[in-house]
């Protein structure tokens, strides 16, 4: 009866071909050495794991799950197939399947072409791993949006380097306090690209390509530009915000007594192309809160009347800014600031009215600014 452990004594190379034999010892890459079968190489390991292990898999089909459970130890292990994602095509797989190891794991260079609905409908399942892991130069790319690329659960620290997933409901979901850090990703035709759930982060940077990024319930999909702000986005770079001022050279007229649209039509900036320079109208492309900023100045307003700055949305006067007295031969500024409730779709857009007629001032006077602040 063994009571200790079996473990590994010294580093170990296996060889993987499709002309192999698994009666084979799998220590030399020939075709009276290597195995048939990943799953027999894999067979082969003890569960302790204190050395560096590599499994070098030959161009080919092989129809078995890859399945790395149970290992722990000091060591590490690698599957390798191809050394680039163009030659993934060549190292065919049908799933992948990592389960509760506490060592570093890589697997890199293969296509996988099923995803078993037992194995969360996903190619690469990685399910409460406490051990890093990365998916490397992988490719997914067969047609089925009902299933999905990398999934991770209770898994926190798994890297998705440089890998095409296409033609899926998700291409990389975390949930339950996964981490997923992806880089240089590919992929078209996906339901969604990123989705947190369940408390899961995806950071993403380098090369993404373009896609639907979705979270729910505590998750985290967030680039590496910027900061984490408190509402769970990231900054400056991926907000609604834009500010306009009116024409550097023409003066706007305001007749008497009449609301006027005021026609701020040089964008200083708009992050998300969300204001309209010639409509002088900002559109929300979300639910939230925005606030809003707006400064005119009149020049010498005609008559000590009344000067008013307010805020229409969706055509209609929703707020007051200011309300001042002019005196005569003199300019007058009027501002004010709010913090609106708006729908996506809602549209924003900024009037003044004077007693007397007047022209404005131009250029930097006149200040038209949103931000989405919740």
């Amino acid at each position: 009866m063994v009571t200790t452990p079996q473990q590994t004594t010294a580093d170990i190379t296996y060889y993987v071909r499709t002309d192999g034999d698994d009666n084979n010892t799998g220590l030399v890459n020939t075709a009276g050495g290597a195995f048939r079968t990943i799953d027999k190489a894999v067979s082969m390991l003890p569960k302790v794991i204190n050395h560096a292990v590599v499994i070098n898999v030959a161009a080919g089909m092989y129809t078995e799950e890859l399945l790395l459970a149970g290992f722990s130890g000091s060591g590490s292990i690698y599957v390798i197939g191809s050394e680039t994602l163009a030659g993934a095509i060549n190292y065919k797989i049908i799933n992948l399947y990592v389960y509760r190891n506490s060592i570093r794991m890589n697997v890199n260079g293969f296509e996988f072409t099923g995803a078993p609905a037992n194995r969360f409908n996903s190619s690469v399942r990685i399910n409460e791993n406490p051990g890093f892991f990365e998916v490397a130069l992988c490719r997914c790319v067969f047609v089925d949006t009902t299933k999905n690329g990398v999934a991770a659960t209770g898994s926190p620290s798994v890297d998705v380097y440089q890998c095409e997933i296409s033609n899926k409901q998700f291409a990389c979901f975390s949930s339950y306090a996964s981490h997923l850090t992806v880089q240089d990703f590919l992929g078209s035709g996906n339901s969604y690209r990123f989705r947190g759930s369940g408390g899961g982060l995806i950071s993403y940077f380098g090369t993404t390509s373009s896609g639907t990024d979705v979270s729910d319930a505590g998750s985290i999909v967030i680039s590496t530009v910027g900061v984490l702000n408190p509402w769970g986005d990231n900054t400056w770079g991926s907000r609604p915000a834009s500010r306009a001022i009116t024409s550097s050279s023409v003066q706007q007229s305001l007749s008497a007594g009449v609301w006027a649209k005021i026609d701020f039509t040089q964008e200083v900036f708009d992050n998300l192309n969300n204001y309209n320079s010639i409509t002088s109208r900002f559109t929300a492309p979300q639910n939230g809160i925005y606030q809003i900023n707006a400064s005119v100045v009149f020049l010498n307003p005609i008559g000590n009347g009344a000067c008013e700055l307010n805020l229409f949305q969706n055509g209609v006067n929703i707020r007051r800014f200011d309300y001042k007295i002019a005196t005569a031969l003199s300019s007058l500024s009027v501002q004010g600031s709010a913090a609106i409730l708006m729908a996506a779709g809602d549209y924003i857009e900024i009037f003044a009215r004077g007693t007397g007629a007047s022209n404005l001032s131009l250029g930097y006077d006149n200040n038209f600014e949103v931000v989405k602040i919740a």
